[in-house]
Order: structure tokens, then C-alpha cells, then sequence
């Protein structure tokens, strides 16, 4: 059960990667950050500036040999590291006695009241339900074709003038008085 519950964790980490910040979801309502695409809240407005140093970071962090552009396989092992972060961090925190596995109690308790909110064809913690190796499968193409979009001359590459272009019109059509600013 635990293999199977780390597994499905990872299919879910795999949705919200880095290489997200390059394609970019884009404004997803009020106090949501934009550009970032992952959904995260944010406190207060959003300017094109904080998009374009959000997406720019990201984009640093994925380049690993810092040549300028991202390929797959930097994306792909950006991925898995976040992968691998996020099961560390889930397990630590069910882990509550700190002796290195996860008891029944522990992990019911890690998991009380989430199971009763869940709807239908959801996990608990209202994530879709991908879990298991099918969910591993989809969060790959998922990376894929996200990498494939961002791509936008299709060389295989993704460059930081790519990664910007999207979040970027995506802050400019959501601004509607051309402020600079989205709140």
C-alpha cells in the first residue's frame, strides 16, 4: 500500500513541474499567481514583471547546463527531482514517530477527513484519480506534450524567449485595463 500511495503521489507531483512555468496554464482567477501555472495563491496583485522573473527562474533551474535552452531530458530530470522531493516531504510528514515507515495509525492520520471530501473519481486530497502506474504514465505525456507546446519552432529545444511567450500573452489578454498589473 505504501509503494502504491508514494507512486500516486508522484503522478500527481508530475502535474505541477517547472517545466509548467514554461507553458503556463496562465491566470486561473483571482489570487492566483500568473505564468506559473501550478495554481499557487497569492496574497496580492500580479504584475507582468513578477510573471516574466517567475518564468525566467524556473527556467534557470531547469536549464542544467545553462546553454540557454531547455531540452527534454533537463525537463524530464527537473521532473523527477520535484517527484522525488514531494515523496520525501509526504513521507516525513505521515512519518510521525520518526522511525522510518508509516504505521496503519500514521498513515490514517495523515489522511482523516480527506477521504470523506473526495468526490467521485477523485483521491483523497482532491486530486483526479491517476494514481498508480497509469498516473506515473499520464503525468509523462503530460510533460510531453506540455514540452511539445512550449517548443514553439519544434527544434527540440525550448528557449527562454519561448518560455516567456506564452505566460506573457496569457498575462497581457487577462489584463484587461493594460495596467501592467492583474488583481
Amino acid at each position: 500500500m505504501r509503494k502504491s500511495f508514494i507512486i500516486a503521489i508522484g503522478a500527481v507531483a508530475a502535474l505541477s513541474i517547472p517545466v509548467i512555468a514554461i507553458q503556463a496554464e496562465g491566470h486561473r482567477g483571482e489570487g492566483h499567481r500568473m505564468g506559473m501555472g501550478m495554481g499557487m495563491k497569492q496574497s496580492g496583485p500580479t504584475t507582468r514583471a513578477e510573471v516574466e522573473a517567475r518564468v525566467k527562474s524556473h527556467f534557470g533551474a531547469v536549464d542544467a547546463n545553462k546553454d540557454g535552452y531547455i531540452v527534454a531530458s533537463e525537463a524530464e530530470d527537473m521532473r523527477a527531482k520535484h517527484r522525488a522531493e514531494m515523496r520525501e516531504a509526504h513521507f516525513t510528514a505521515m512519518d510521525s514517530n520518526k522511525d522510518g515507515a508509516i504505521s496503519r495509525a500514521e498513515f490514517d492520520a495523515g489522511h482523516q477527513g480527506t477521504k470523506a471530501e473526495a468526490e467521485p473519481g477523485e483521491m483523497r486530497g482532491g486530486h483526479h484519480g491517476r494514481g498508480g502506474k497509469r498516473g506515473d504514465k499520464m503525468g509523462g505525456m503530460m510533460g510531453e506534450r506540455m514540452f511539445e507546446r512550449a517548443d514553439a519552432n519544434a527544434d527540440g529545444k525550448v528557449s527562454l524567449a519561448e518560455a516567456l511567450a506564452k505566460p506573457l500573452a496569457r498575462f497581457d489578454a487577462a489584463d484587461s485595463n493594460k495596467d501592467g498589473t492583474l488583481t
